[in-house]
C-alpha cells in the first residue's frame, strides 16, 4: 500500500497513513477523534468533515470515506474544541518551582534574645545568606516600624531584597522572547504559577534594519550605535512592563525575576555589548553562557534588585532562542529536525544526547520584506491563498480589504502557481498563460484586482518576488540537508520535524513542503509548535531546575558553520529549483 499524506488545516500538521485508511481513523491517529454516534455506520452524519482533493473542496462522512490520495482536512470549531478537551488541559502547563520566592516573617519571629542580633535571629529561622544591601534595608525597617514584620525576596538561598510588612502575595516574573522583529513578554504570578498576561510589541530596533547584519553594521558605523540599539530594546521591554502595570497595578514594584531569550545579536544588544565580533570570521560572541544581572544594571522598570537572566547561546548566530526551543523537546530521545523559520533561520538536529545546530541567512522575504507587495502579518495582509476550480480564495488579517501579502500568504501563492503550471520548477513564469500579466515591465500574477485592493492598483506577485522566495527557501532546505548529513542521519530516520517561530506557526506546512522550503521525508510528520522559544523561556522562569538543564543542552550541542563548507554553494544552487523531495543534495 502506498502512503498518503493528510494535512490538518487547523493545526498546520502533516501525518502519513496507509492507502485505504478511513478518514475517521486517520483523525483519531493524529489525535483528533470524531463523534461516531452511529458506530461508524454512516447514518448519523456527526462525523462530516470538509476535505480538499484535486483542487476541489467537498463534505464527506469520515467514517465511510477512505483515503486513496493526499488530502487536506478542515475540522470545524466544534471538532477542534473537542480535541482540546481530550488532548490538553486548556493551555500549556509547566512544572512550578521558581527560583524566586517571598518569605514573610512576623514581629515575633524577628525579635532576638537579649544581647543577640536581628540577623542571627532571622538566620535561626532561615538557612540563607544576606548581602550588605539586604541587611541595610532590614536595619531601616527595624528603625521605622517592625509591627507588621517584613518580607524577604529570596533567590535560591540568597536574600535579594526586603520589603516592609507582608507583601508575600505579590510576586511577579516576566519571561521575554526578544525577536529581531517583535518582542513578546509573558507575565506570571510567581506565588502560584498562573499566567496573568501576554504582551507583544515590535522591536524598536527595526528602525535600524530588518535583520541582524544591518544592526551589527549600524553598531560598527555609528559612534553611538550600540548604545542606541541597547536603549531601543530596553524601551521595548519597558513598554511591555507598562502594559502589565496597567492591568495589575503593582507589577513594577514586585517584578523580581526577568528571564530572556533571543538570538546572539539580540543578547549582545540587550546587555549593551557591541556585536561586531559576530559579524566577521570567526563569528564569536562576547559571552556565551547564561548571564545573570540585576535591574539596576539597566533602565528597566523593575526593582533594582530584580534578578535578570539571559539564557545561554549555542554558538555563532544560533542563540538563546534556539536553546529555549530545545528545552521544550527535552522530555524524550526522539530524533528531531527543528527549524525556526525567520530572517535568520536556525536549525537543530538530534536529541537530548547530542544536538547539531546551525544558522542560515534566508533574508526577510519569508516575513514579507523584499517582496513587491510584501508586508508583515498585520491588518490587511493576505495570510492564506488557494486556487480552486471555482476561482481564487484568500483570507485577510482583520477581514479587511487586502493591502499586501505576508510570509504565509506568499508561500501559499507560490505553491498554487507551481501546482497550476503558472511557474515551472526553475521559478520561471509561464507568460503564455492568460493569468500571467505585466506589472511595471515585469512578468507578474495578479492576486487581487485594483478595485478589490486597498491601494487601488491591485496586488501582484512578480517574477522578482519568485526569485526572492527561491533564495530564501534554498537557504533553509540546504541548511537542513547538510546538517542531517553532518549529524550522520538519513531524513527517513527522523521521528518528526518541528517548525518553530511565528512564521513557522502560520505557514501551511503542506505548501512549504511542496515548494521545497522544508525537506519532505516519507512517513515523517511535520508539526508546528508555535513560539517554541517563548514556551522554553516560560519553562525556565517557572522551574529553577531548567537552569541546570540548559547547561546540559549547551554542553551536548555542537555548532556547525555551514556557509564556510565547500559544498554549501553547490547544494544551495541545486536546491533553488522548486520541489518537495528531501534528498536533493
Amino acid at each position: 500500500m502506498k502512503p498518503c499524506e493528510i494535512f490538518f488545516n487547523h493545526s498546520n500538521s502533516i501525518w502519513t497513513v496507509p492507502e485505504n485508511t478511513l478518514i475517521s481513523e486517520a483523525c483519531s491517529r493524529a489525535g483528533y477523534p470524531l463523534d461516531l454516534v452511529c458506530g461508524g455506520k454512516g447514518t448519523c452524519g456527526k462525523c462530516m468533515v470538509t476535505i480538499r482533493r484535486d483542487g476541489i473542496k467537498e463534505n464527506v462522512l469520515a467514517c465511510t470515506t477512505r483515503i486513496i490520495e493526499d488530502i487536506s482536512i478542515y475540522l470545524t470549531d466544534e471538532q477542534i474544541s473537542k480535541e482540546a478537551q481530550i488532548l490538553g488541559s486548556g493551555g500549556k502547563s509547566f512544572y512550578f518551582s521558581p527560583a524566586i520566592r517571598k518569605i514573610h516573617l512576623n514581629q515575633e519571629q524577628l525579635i532576638p534574645q537579649s544581647y543577640g542580633s536581628f540577623m542571627e535571629q532571622i538566620g535561626s529561622k532561615l538557612d540563607m545568606t544576606f548581602n550588605y544591601e539586604a541587611v541595610s534595608k532590614i536595619a531601616e525597617i527595624i528603625a521605622e516600624n517592625l509591627s507588621e514584620g517584613l518580607t524577604l525576596i529570596v533567590d535560591s538561598e540568597t536574600a535579594l531584597d526586603v520589603q516592609i510588612g507582608d507583601t508575600s502575595s505579590s510576586l511577579y516574573g516576566l519571561a521575554v522572547d526578544i525577536g529581531t522583529t517583535s518582542v513578546v513578554g509573558y507575565l506570571y504570578d510567581l506565588t502560584n504559577g498562573i499566567l496573568l498576561g501576554t504582551y507583544s510589541s515590535l522591536n524598536d530596533q527595526i528602525e535600524r534594519g530588518a535583520d541582524v547584519i544591518s544592526r551589527i553594521m549600524h553598531c560598527n558605523l555609528s559612534d553611538n550605535g550600540t548604545q542606541e540599539l541597547h536603549d531601543k530594546i530596553i524601551n521595548t521591554i519597558n513598554r511591555l512592563i507598562d502594559k502589565a502595570e496597567n492591568e495589575h497595578h503593582d507589577v513594577k514594584s514586585n517584578l523580581f525575576n526577568i528571564v530572556l531569550c533571543g538570538n546572539s545579536t539580540m543578547q549582545h544588544l540587550f546587555h549593551g555589548f557591541n556585536p561586531g565580533s559576530l559579524g566577521q570570521y570567526p563569528f564569536v560572541s562576547i559571552h556565551g553562557d547564561a548571564l545573570k544581572s540585576k535591574g539596576a544594571d539597566y533602565g528597566l522598570k523593575c526593582p533594582a534588585t530584580c534578578s535578570i537572566v539571559f539564557l545561554p547561546l549555542l554558538g555563532g548566530f544560533v542563540g538563546a532562542d534556539t536553546l529555549a526551543v530545545l528545552l521544550t523537546t527535552n522530555k524524550d530521545r526522539k530524533k528531531r529536525l527543528v527549524i525556526d523559520l525567520g530572517t535568520n533561520g536556525e536549525i537543530a538536529v538530534g536529541n537530548t544526547d547530542l544536538y547539531y545546530v546551525a544558522s542560515t541567512a534566508c533574508g526577510p522575504a519569508l516575513e514579507g520584506a523584499g517582496i513587491t507587495f510584501g508586508m508583515r502579518g498585520t491588518l490587511g495582509a493576505i495570510e492564506r491563498f488557494e486556487m480552486l476550480n471555482d476561482g481564487i480564495h484568500y483570507n485577510v488579517v482583520g477581514n479587511s480589504k487586502p493591502a499586501g501579502i505576508c510570509g504565509s500568504g506568499i508561500v501559499d501563492i507560490v505553491a498554487e502557481l507551481l501546482r497550476q503550471g503558472l511557474i515551472d520548477k526553475t521559478g520561471k513564469m509561464n507568460k503564455k498563460s492568460d493569468l500571467i500579466s505585466d506589472f511595471n515591465g515585469i512578468a507578474a500574477f495578479m492576486v487581487v484586482s485594483s478595485e478589490n485592493s486597498l491601494n487601488g492598483i491591485g496586488i501582484y506577485v512578480t517574477q522578482k518576488d519568485i526569485r526572492q522566495i527561491q533564495l530564501a527557501k534554498s537557504a533553509i532546505k540546504t541548511g537542513c540537508l547538510m546538517l542531517l548529513e553532518k549529524y550522520g542521519i538519513e531524513g527517513h530516520e527522523l521521528d518528526e520535524i518541528l517548525l518553530s517561530g511565528a512564521f513557522g506557526n502560520y505557514i501551511n506546512v503542506k505548501n512549504a513542503e511542496y515548494i521545497g522550503l522544508i525537506p519532505k521525508f516519507e512517513g515523517v510528520p511535520v508539526i508546528s509548535i508555535g513560539n517554541g522559544a517563548g514556551t522554553g523561556v516560560q519553562k525556565y522562569l517557572l522551574d529553577k531546575d531548567q537552569s541546570s538543564v540548559s547547561q546540559v543542552v549547551k554542553k551536548n550541542t555542537r555548532h556547525v558553520e555551514l556557509a564556510s563548507d565547500p559544498q554549501f554553494q553547490t547544494i544551495y544552487i541545486a536546491n533553488m529549483s522548486f520541489g518537495g523531495s528531501g534528498n536533493e543534495s
